[in-house]
């Protein structure tokens, strides 16, 4: 299932329920998502792995631990650091 920016515009309430209701959903039919976000909180709640584009390239790439443990690009460090 494709999600592209799901959340955006969604008061912070609203955006707790449907991640929620994702989660749940990718969970009871065994899906597999790909997320396209800004949103380091959907990106991990949502995703297992994850790759940062940088100019329409593949900049890191790998699971959230992989590429928060040894970022290859400056776009992925800061996005990352976010998560903390």
């Amino acid at each position: 299932m494709l999600l592209d920016e799901p959340f955006c515009g969604l008061d912070v309430a609203t955006k707790k329920l449907m991640l929620d209701e994702i989660v749940r959903f990718k969970t009871a039919l065994d899906l597999t998502l790909i997320v396209v976000s800004h949103d380091p909180t959907e990106v991990r709640r949502l995703c297992g792995s994850l790759a940062v584009l940088e100019d329409r390239q593949i900049a890191d790439r790998g699971s959230l631990r992989e590429v928060a443990s040894n970022p290859r690009s400056v776009l992925a460090r800061a996005f990352l650091e976010q998560l903390s």
